[in-house]
């Protein structure tokens, strides 16, 4: 009886963590409900913006491409991101990075010369909330997925919590010019509905 008790409560003790650990994970960023009903209101925003950080929500397409962004990003090694670059029929935009050597000038971007700084931004940023935008004329296949989502709204009207994660993405000397201009200046990545891997860029 004794030995039944105790197993009772082995089970009730992991089953409270479980329960605990969904609650937080479905609610790890309850501001963002109040984020959305701001944007609606601003007339400044893009209309149809969404702010969401349920991956459930994603088109099955985009997220079987961020998966395997975010898979090749947790290898380690910076090589590993030909595989999703050549899901593409077309590179990526890049920004200053060269699309023809993406590999090489991430690696000579990175603090420790073999691009893992690239692969702890990627991993930061894909697991962040994200942002939905509409672009161009067809509308069964215009939506556009933003990574991170404070890529798309004004800095300087993050509510305190919000902030905070803002804080945990970027380097400090950039969050004061970031807070001041209200323009987001960092990482960005973006994935078409259809799953086109459009653009990582600083």
């Amino acid at each position: 009886m004794l030995v039944i008790g105790r197993c009772f409560k082995s089970f009730a003790f992991v089953l409270l963590i479980t329960l605990l650990t969904v609650v937080h994970t479905a609610d790890s960023f309850p501001e963002l409900g109040l984020v959305n009903v701001a944007l609606a209101a601003d007339p400044k925003q893009p209309s149809g913006l969404q702010i969401d950080d349920d991956i459930d929500k994603l088109p099955i397409q985009v997220a079987a491409m961020r998966e395997a962004i975010l898979d090749a990003a947790l290898r380690g090694d910076i090589d590993a991101l030909v595989e999703p670059i050549q899901m593409n029929e077309l590179k990526p935009d890049f920004g200053e990075v060269s699309a023809a050597e993406p590999i090489e000038d991430w690696r000579k971007l990175s603090v420790d010369g073999e691009g893992r700084e690239i692969l702890a931004i990627l991993i930061n940023i894909l697991q962040s909330p994200y942002a939905v935008v509409r672009q161009g004329p067809d509308i069964e296949n215009n939506k556009l997925y933003i990574w991170p989502y404070f890529a798309e709204v004004p800095i300087n009207k993050l509510p305190p919590h919000l902030d905070i994660h803002l804080l945990r993405l970027i380097p400090r000397e950039d969050y004061k010019i970031m807070k001041e201009t209200g323009d987001y200046r960092y990482w960005r990545l973006a994935i078409g509905a259809d799953g086109t891997w459009h653009s990582f860029y600083k």
